[in-house]
């Protein structure tokens, strides 16, 4: 259960939140969009509890799952929440029937026009404790190997453009609270200050200070902080180079300072209205270092490539979870719910095709992490798809395959994850679907006691209100 402090802690999001939308004013009298929405499904899962082979067992679940989306857009007031309730009745297992709650939102208001801005989001789903277990992808499996979470952050900024710079002052609070005593709750802090030209200028400068505090309430906590000092010059209207010189130090308790002078060569690349470059290299006080990112699109396709580096904790993801892998991939890449701080090392490639009657999104990732008070290091690697094909006026398939490779170099263990979803929808109203499903999981390794297989068979329907 939550502790007292737990509960504590969501009360203040929630508050943040809440104070975000009273301050709104007048504006709070545009009309909001509430959308419910009800989905009931049987599903027959053969697997229930993901154990070894020869020792599986089966079960019918039936799930009714409830839902709201509310949007409120204003002048001043952007608002998104989203929640669902998820009950399961197990027909076997009648002890293993729960009820599970999902939320996300989000909010941002312009306190002062031009100046003074407020956003603010709060989270509450399930997160897999370890990937050394077996992994539950969804609610359906039963498992000890999973937890409720939920994750807030509150970033009161100063930004105003002024005639010749842009100023940029911002403080982010930020935390992670789970529901098991065992799994670490965790705080952040990302303070920054940066004076620079305005945009579309031909002289570029700037500087910047940001400093981020990492502390995890069990484990090691870590202070990274960098100042640096940026001189550029845009050549053309499509080319821009600009030098970084600077200095960061980082301090990881219980551990010798790192801490050193950096510099990078930027270079930003625009050949066509429809395609950017930028990229970096440069050195800091471990080595070489740099980055990629490189986006194109044409009339049915756009295709993105990246390569970054930076310092992180998997709970500092889980806070701000629109740059986590798992936005694309279904399989997990967290190796478990480490508050520990490691060098990321991430390569990521995405392509989406649409054409009059389909969609096509492919995707790969590989990233290394480089723990810097824990004596180990991770390899992650993944390639998968979705497609989408209207096969029928009201009725279309979704298909999608995905492969993780993983490397526990703590037990010593290499494990392949495979993932294959088949789902028939057959739109029945303007407001309802039904459909059918089968999706499957196995997980492959070199200790045969960690291979499991699932599959799942599923008929379901969907209707908003």
């Amino acid at each position: 259960m939550p502790t007292t402090a737990n509960i504590e802690h969501r009360a203040l999001a929630i508050a943040c939140l809440s104070g975000a939308l009273l301050c709104a004013g007048e504006a709070m009298a545009e009309p909001m969009r509430v959308t419910p929405s009800l989905r009931v499904a049987q599903t027959y899962v053969d697997n229930v509890s993901l154990s070894r082979p020869g020792r599986e067992e089966d079960d019918f679940v039936t799930e009714i799952a409830p839902s709201v989306t509310v949007v409120r857009e204003t002048p001043r007031l952007d608002l998104e929440a989203y929640y669902q309730l998820e009950y399961l009745q197990f027909l076997e297992e009648p002890d293993s029937s729960q009820t599970f709650h999902q939320a996300q939102g989000h909010a941002a208001y312009i306190a002062v026009p031009d100046w003074f801005f407020i956003d603010g989001a709060l989270g509450f789903g399930q997160q897999v404790i370890s990937a050394e277990e077996p992994v539950p992808l969804n609610n359906l499996t039963t498992s000890d190997n999973r937890t409720d979470y939920v994750s807030w952050s509150f970033n009161p900024y100063l930004e105003h453009r002024g005639p010749g710079a842009e100023l940029l002052a911002s403080y982010e609070w930020g935390g992670v609270e789970y529901q098991r005593a065992a799994v670490s709750d965790y705080r952040q802090t990302d303070g920054r200050v940066r004076l620079q030209n305005r945009e579309g200028e031909r002289r570029l400068w700037g500087a910047e200070y940001r400093r981020r505090e990492l502390d995890p309430d069990q484990g090691s906590e870590a202070v990274l902080s960098t100042l640096e000092g940026r001189l550029g010059l845009a050549l053309t209207a499509k080319l821009a180079v600009s030098g970084v010189v600077g200095y960061e130090e980082n301090d990881f308790s219980g551990v010798a300072d790192e801490e050193g002078d950096y510099w990078a060569v930027d270079t930003r690349f625009d050949p066509t209205t429809r395609t950017r470059i930028e990229a970096r290299y440069g050195r800091r006080y471990f080595g070489d270092t740099g980055s990629l990112y490189l986006r194109t699109r044409n009339r049915t396709t756009e295709v993105s490539a990246s390569y970054a580096e930076e310092f992180t904790s998997g709970a500092e993801v889980l806070v701000g979870r629109s740059g986590a892998i798992d936005s694309v991939a279904r399989i997990p890449s967290d190796t478990g719910l480490d508050t520990a701080v490691y060098f990321g090392r991430r390569w990521m490639l995405r392509s989406e095709t649409e054409t009059g009657r389909s969609t096509l999104a492919l995707f790969g990732y590989r990233e290394l992490r480089d723990y810097e008070t824990l004596r180990r290091d991770e390899r992650v690697f993944g390639v998968g798809g979705d497609w989408a094909w209207r096969v029928a006026p009201l009725s279309t398939l979704y298909t999608e395959l995905e492969r993780q490779e993983r490397e526990f170099e703590r037990i010593g263990r290499d494990d392949t994850v495979w993932v294959m979803d088949l789902r028939l929808e057959q739109r029945l109203t303007a407001k309802a679907v039904g459909g059918v499903g089968w999706f499957h999981t196995r997980r492959d390794s070199s200790d045969p006691a960690a291979e499991y297989r699932q599959n799942m068979l599923t008929i379901f329907a969907r209707m908003t209100f």
